[in-house]
């Protein structure tokens, strides 16, 4: 049985595609064109009796294959180098080898490490010092907030959008009084914004994070699309033993006031959080893999109570025909409570805040006295007493069960993975992937005594990103990187019940339904294809060069409707009509109501 569209139905599907844009640029420097993921140690070697720059000094990342030799003025400079806590280590033959600890780099930034070094007749210790931390960042051009790995991991948070909303500048999800959908984020130098809103389309774990930046205030032109601010996370690719966690929590809302929040008491399994992860290396120093997941169910604090189902019909009861009803029920509007259904059947007369077996008599089986039956006219005595009789035989349930559930829940996965392939001491390649999962439910009063008639959004997102890093020298290295994400978003009724619009009307004076479903549905997808390249080259001790292109292709597919059933059944038939019908969305692309738009 097919659905057809409603008079004031609509249905949307737009797709907004092959939007490409390429740029390309060079800047002599003074701050990055493109995303950087890396950041860059330099400095000047010297005799520290005669201040005389050293030629040739070697300059060593320990636990990398990273390095450089000073030039004729004993200038020296390492590029592509990750972000992170180094041992740098400064040798040249006659002289004491000097080890400087704990420097720091930063994504896009300089550290600058200076060496003074003493000669030396015979091999003796190594002078060691810790690097200090500049007062003022030089080339710290915006206004940034830098995180590190160690400061994360002493931060009581559990996720990403923690860190970010605890920095300066940031209320609830806006960036310097912007609005949330004008951030762009960014995940090793590749943009994971979502095209239709402008939110995060991926979310990342707090462990895979090795650099977080959040820039607010101006940034340099290699981050496009965004007007308040950029959010440039780096995760961790590379790893010097295996290591791993496990996280559990669970927790509840506590009150005494039970009477105004329903079925809500205190249970520590809850809300439950579930994270793991685990990474090291496959290879030592040649190929390093990580995995994290995280679960998380959270059930709020507002309750429903399953007095009715999606499929009961309300009828109000003309009382002038039975009076004597007035008085059993004490109240102004019994009703007559359809049920739809193959053998539909009448379940009684209730009132909305009544319903109890007082009435019962065995004799006559029925939810109703006597006096009360025999006071109805006889053509709804009859239909009363025969569809009672095939509801005792065939529903044991013809209303709710009065369980108590969530109405304000919603549960979370989240997935993320990588490789790190080191072919040669100077080449990489990195895979990534992240996987998110979010559904949940909103809170909506009309559906408190009938909770199951409420939709379920859903958004599932995912990102797919390859990266090749290759050092043509000491000075010159590029990037590779491809990408493909999306992001679907879709409000449904997951139980799959389509019942008609009648049944979701609040008869008059009552703020609640009495069944019914939500039948509106929405649907969107986006996908993004990225492909960029950027190079670049220390030209001398005080420029560098950096070029770049990158092509982006989105693509827009959205669908708005609402349900009603056949025409055929444009009238509610109580005993023809079933619960569910077959078919959601017409499919018939010709019909009147149909249109789609490409660009």
């Amino acid at each position: 049985m097919s659905n057809k569209i409603a008079g004031d139905r609509r249905m949307k599907k737009m797709r907004v595609a092959r939007s490409v844009a390429a740029a390309a640029a060079i800047l002599i420097w003074a701050g990055s064109l493109f995303a950087t993921t890396t950041g860059k140690i330099t400095g000047r070697i010297t005799d520290a009796s005669t201040g005389e720059p050293l030629i040739g000094a070697n300059v060593i990342l320990e636990s990398t294959f990273q390095g450089a030799a000073t030039d004729m003025d004993g200038n020296y400079v390492i590029l592509n180098v990750d972000p992170g806590s180094y041992t740098i280590s400064i040798m040249m033959i006659g002289y004491q080898s000097y080890r400087v600890t704990q420097a720091k780099v930063s994504i896009g930034l300089t550290t600058r490490i200076d060496a003074a070094l003493s000669t030396q007749v015979i091999s003796g210790e190594a002078v060691t010092v810790v690097a200090e931390r500049p007062a003022i960042k030089k080339d710290l051009t915006a206004t940034t907030a830098i995180v590190n790995a160690e400061r994360i991991e002493a931060m009581p948070v559990t996720e990403v959008g923690d860190i970010v909303g605890m920095q300066a500048g940031m209320v609830n999800g806006h960036m310097r009084g912007g609005r949330s959908g004008e951030v762009a984020y960014w995940i090793d130098g590749v943009p994971v914004t979502d095209v239709y809103d402008g939110g995060q389309l991926v979310e990342v774990s707090k462990d895979m994070v090795q650099e977080l930046q959040v820039i607010s205030g101006a940034f340099n032109a290699e981050y496009g699309q965004a007007m308040s601010g950029i959010v440039n996370i780096t995760t961790k690719s590379r790893f010097e033993k295996w290591g791993g966690s496990l996280t559990l929590y669970g927790g509840d809302y506590l009150t005494q006031h039970t009477d105004i929040f329903t079925g809500l008491s205190f249970n520590p399994i809850q809300t439950k959080n579930a994270e793991f992860s685990v990474q090291g290396p496959i290879i030592k120093d040649r190929l390093d893999v990580s995995f994290t997941t995280r679960q998380v169910y959270w059930e709020g604090h507002q309750r429903g109570e399953h007095r009715y189902n999606p499929w009961n019909y309300p009828e109000t009861l003309d009382l002038s025909q039975v009076p004597e009803l007035w008085q059993n029920y004490g109240a102004d509007s019994p009703y007559l409570f359809y049920s739809l259904g193959d053998d539909a059947g009448i379940d009684s007369l209730i009132l909305h805040n009544l319903m109890t077996e007082a009435y019962q008599e065995s004799e006559w089986g029925l939810l109703l006295n006597r006096a009360d039956y025999e006071a109805m006219p006889d053509s709804l005595a009859d239909l009363y007493s025969l569809a009672r009789a095939q509801w005792n035989a065939i529903y044991k349930e013809p209303l709710g069960d009065g369980s108590v559930t969530p109405m304000q829940w919603n549960q979370r996965a989240f997935y993320n993975s990588m490789v790190s392939l080191r072919l040669t001491n100077k080449l990489r390649i990195s895979l990534q992937g992240s996987y998110t999962d979010f559904q949940w439910q909103d809170y909506d009063r009309h559906y408190r005594y009938n909770p199951y008639g409420r939709t379920t959004h859903s958004n599932e997102s995912f990102s797919l990103l390859g990266k090749l890093v290759h050092s043509l020298s000491s000075n010159t290295f590029y990037n590779i990187g491809v990408s493909y994400s999306g992001k679907k978003y879709s409000k449904d009724n997951a139980d799959g019940y389509i019942v008609y619009p009648e049944l979701n009307i609040a008869p008059e004076s009552y703020s609640f339904g009495f069944g019914g479903t939500d039948n509106s549905r929405f649907e969107r997808q986006t996908r993004t294809q990225l492909v960029k390249f950027d190079l670049t080259s220390q030209v001398n001790t005080f420029n560098q060069l950096k070029f770049g292109l990158e092509a982006r292709n989105h693509s827009l597919t959205m669908k708005s409707y609402s349900l009603l059933p056949p025409l055929e059944r444009q009238i509610l038939n109580i005993f023809e009509d079933p619960r569910m019908t077959a078919f959601r969305i017409p499919s018939d692309p010709a019909d009147v109501n149909y249109s789609e738009y490409d660009h």
